[in-house]
């Protein structure tokens, strides 16, 4: 038979009652009991003491041990004239059937390639964007009154993505793309050919950056600034900028006139300094 409750500083495992939380503020109190029993009071309280010094000492310890630090944000900007350009020129035509408006697509496509090779020459890179052919309709009224398709023809599309160093040619090469049978101008955007240099030229500013506003704010608290405890590179980029002024005549042989303005190369970070 097995006995219920306590026994000899014993406790029984076959009452359910006892929980696991009654178990733990048994076995505490028993521990404080031997321990008053053996160290008496005195010697209990000084041993408790003793713990929450030591506990106190550790929390201090590792105040120190962390120190303060202050956390900042450089930003470095650094503008410079682009010196490349990408220009997408197109040429669209229709014609009854799809083999025609290929025809008519391809002749055109090879009076711009071969002209603006002629201007470009080592320093343009040309490469097909897209090429598509799709069936054109419209709609029509029938005698019931009902709207439907009737497909009038098939219109071709070839574009091409021409990129080329140095902008001194930018202008005829628009204007010879028109000239020669293009009829579409998606876009044009400019590039800095020396950028990894730019973005090195704006790092260093965004650290400078990041280490003045560190020092002022030691200054204001009275304090030195220290070392560097971290250092985080939270983005890069610039400004693209289009054309400022464009104007496409694709029946005149009047030059394209192209301002490519400037590009900022921008660069930002995050630093934790050490403060003594």
């Amino acid at each position: 038979m097995v006995r219920k409750g306590f026994h000899r500083g014993h406790f029984s495992t076959g009452d359910p009652r006892f929980t696991q939380g009654r178990w733990r503020l048994s076995l505490g109190m028993m521990l404080i009991q031997r321990v008053t029993m053996r160290f008496g009071i005195q010697r209990l309280s000084m041993i408790f003491g003793l713990l929450m010094l030591g506990m106190v000492t550790l929390c201090f310890a590792q105040e120190e041990a962390v120190g303060r630090t202050v956390s900042v944000q450089g930003i470095g900007v650094v503008s410079r004239v682009p010196d490349r350009a990408v220009i997408r020129v197109g040429v669209t035509t229709e014609a009854p059937e799809p083999a025609a408006a290929m025809n008519e697509n391809a002749m055109r496509m090879e009076s711009i390639l071969k002209a603006v090779k002629t201007i470009g020459g080592d320093a343009l890179e040309i490469s097909t964007d897209r090429i598509s052919l799709q069936p054109q309709y419209r709609y029509v009224r029938d005698r019931a009154g009902n709207n439907r398709q009737e497909l009038t023809g098939y219109q071709a599309a070839n574009y091409i993505r021409m990129r080329t160093d140095g902008l001194e040619n930018l202008s005829a090469l628009i204007t010879a793309s028109l000239a020669k049978g293009g009829n579409r101008l998606e876009g044009l955007s400019f590039e800095i050919g020396d950028r990894d240099i730019a973005e090195r030229e704006a790092r260093k500013l965004a650290v400078e950056d990041a280490r003045q506003k560190a020092t002022l704010y030691a200054h204001e608290v009275d304090g030195t600034l220290g070392k560097v405890l971290s250092i985080k590179e939270l983005s890069s980029g610039g400004s693209v900028p289009r054309a400022r002024s464009m104007r496409v005549m694709a029946d005149s042989a009047v030059p394209t006139p192209v301002e490519a303005g400037s590009q900022q190369v921008r660069i930002q970070v995050d630093m934790v300094f050490d403060l003594e």
